[in-house]
């Protein structure tokens, strides 16, 4: 498996980054991976005892009527499972093997893959001795968290970068309000609604209202989460009315970049800059909008309404592509502006 990771100095050599001019300073990149059993997505349903997920203990109901071949699982069923054959008439009770946590699988070799430009020594003098400035990318990141059975924002402090999330009931809808209290210049917006059971199922890409057992067992529909967004700059409305959830999932692609997106994947962007292709050349920024001068910025979400056995908990993930300045000077490198 090989992931590209398209960082700020990952484009054309003119927007490579001078590791030479930082003397005995060293660049660390820092991979956080899942644990094993977070890999896994698990079904609710099981044909037979050995098919457990690794990691965690399945109990099944007694079956007692004639002619049943398989077990069904019951979480909340505390008795042993049982299995009746149609052949002897007989009841008995298999053996669940168990996978301990120390026997998971763990990801053995991982490497970083880098490319470099080779200096003779009149290029490397200069680039030691020269003064950089160059304008990079970073990405801010929101979480917020909610519930619209009730209304209600879960625990507080659930995302200490997220302090501000309210949602209201208009007329038997559900309006998730996300302030947006970014800071820099910003050229673009991605957001992803994700319900909490895809992600605790190991549904990580499950952007959809129905998680994988809702979808392939009950034949419940995977919707978008969103039905319509608006953008608000500054208190004041960046569109005329709300938008389509399409307009944000397929237009905003198709009119700004190469980008031709999944219909299915359901995440969202929308592009203050009017050829962020080009920025992925290594050209300059063609649009953004101040963050760290705005006030009142949100973005409001109209949500789907859907049938589900699960609660309707949700984590809405807000993110900012901004502009930033680094400057490298005698050694030392640090940013120009901070938060």
């Amino acid at each position: 498996l090989k992931i590209p990771l398209h960082f700020w100095f990952c484009k054309p050599h003119f927007a490579a980054l001078p590791v030479a001019a930082l003397r005995g300073k060293s660049v660390r990149v820092n991979v956080k991976f899942r644990r094993f059993e977070e890999l896994l997505t698990r079904s609710d349903f099981r044909f037979k005892c050995d098919d457990a997920v690794l990691g965690a203990e399945y109990r099944f109901l007694n079956i007692t009527a004639a002619g049943a071949t398989y077990r069904v699982n019951n979480l909340q069923d505390t008795t042993l499972p049982r299995t009746y054959y149609d052949l002897s008439g007989g009841v008995s009770t298999p053996t669940i093997a168990v996978t301990s946590l120390e026997d998971l699988p763990s990801f053995g070799v991982a490497e970083l893959i880098g490319e470099v430009y080779y200096l003779d020594d009149a290029e490397r003098s200069r680039i030691i001795g020269d003064r950089h400035e160059l304008v990079i990318t970073q990405v801010q990141r929101r979480t917020y968290s909610f519930l619209p059975e009730n209304y209600a924002d879960l625990e507080a402090g659930y995302d200490q970068l997220s302090p501000s999330f309210s949602t209201q009931q208009p007329q038997g809808q559900v309006i998730a309000n996300c302030d947006l209290d970014f800071n820099h210049p910003v050229t673009h917006l991605y957001w992803t609604v994700q319900r909490n059971k895809c992600a605790e199922r190991g549904e990580h890409d499950n952007y959809s209202t129905a998680t994988d057992y809702e979808y392939y067992r009950l034949g419940l529909p995977r919707l978008p989460p969103v039905k319509k967004a608006m953008l608000q700059v500054n208190a004041i409305d960046w569109f005329e009315q709300a938008q389509h959830g399409n307009f944000f999932q397929f237009s905003q692609n198709w009119q700004h970049s190469d980008i031709i997106p999944d219909r299915n994947n359901h995440i969202y962007t929308h592009n203050f800059s009017i050829e962020p292709a080009r920025e992925k050349s290594g050209h300059n920024s063609h649009g953004f909008v101040n963050f760290s001068r705005m006030e009142g910025s949100r973005l409001q979400l109209w949500m789907q309404d859907y049938d589900s056995i699960y609660d309707k908990a949700y984590q809405v993930h807000i993110y900012a592509v901004n502009l930033n300045v680094i400057r490298i000077w005698k050694g030392l490198g640090g940013l120009v502006f901070m938060d």
